[in-house]
């Protein structure tokens, strides 16, 4: 089976400055990534960590492009992915995640996030398929509202809500022009995944990306 590059984009009601700000510092990503945080603030070319509130080891890799957004160039985030906080999934050769942050209108910026090089990892494959989408749009709501988004109550109401859009959302193939077989493309902003993205026998909970929060909820990786 060859895994596909999961690609997300969403747009947030913020400067290219406030969302750059959000994606590489610590300040930010604790609030919103599952409390983790930079141990070293990020640098091109070096190596990075990151850990949670309790201390434990979460994600690390190099830092291979880092270059702020200006008024002429979107800015570019490109880090390589190797998972620490779960022992299977730390087993697995790193991937590649890239964030591409792009001025779309006045207080308006387009993030792009690409998390590929995942041929040889199909446990994080399936992990950070639907925690990116959490964390994207706890990004979104902190930086729109100044607050991230509260915790999920109970996974199987995730689900409900899930099937429940997947009988009403129209088919989004054209927007990757590959399909979801292809590319997971889907329109974060609205929180609607295409309907073949779901593939609904697998789909049992949300996955969290990143360790658990301190009040212990599980990760969730193949219906576990």
């Amino acid at each position: 089976m060859s895994l596909s590059a999961h690609v997300y984009q969403i747009y947030i009601a913020a400067t290219p400055e406030q969302v750059w700000s959000a994606i590489t510092e610590s300040e930010w990503t604790r609030r919103y990534f599952h409390t983790t945080e930079f141990v070293e603030p990020p640098q091109r070319g070096r190596a990075y960590r990151t850990v949670g509130a309790n201390g434990r080891a979460a994600v690390d890799g190099m830092i291979e492009e880092m270059q702020a957004p200006t008024d002429r160039s979107p800015g570019r985030f490109v880090q390589t992915w190797h998972t620490l906080y779960d022992p299977e999934l730390a087993q697995e050769p790193p991937s590649r995640v890239e964030w591409t942050v792009e001025n779309a209108g006045e207080g308006l910026t387009r993030v792009r996030l690409v998390h590929g090089n995942l041929e040889h990892s199909p446990l994080t494959w399936e992990n950070v398929k639907d925690g990116w989408v959490w964390i994207l749009n706890s990004m979104k709501t902190l930086l729109e509202t100044g607050q991230p988004l509260p915790q999920v109550r109970e996974d199987e109401a995730v689900t409900e809500a899930i099937n429940s859009w997947s009988d009403s959302t129209p088919d989004l193939d054209g927007l990757s022009g590959a399909g979801c077989g292809a590319v997971d493309v889907c329109n974060w902003l609205a929180i609607r995944p295409p309907q073949r993205c779901l593939e609904r026998p697998r789909v049992s909970r949300l996955q969290p990306l990143g360790p658990p929060p301190p009040q212990g909820r599980a990760r969730a990786s193949g219906g576990q």
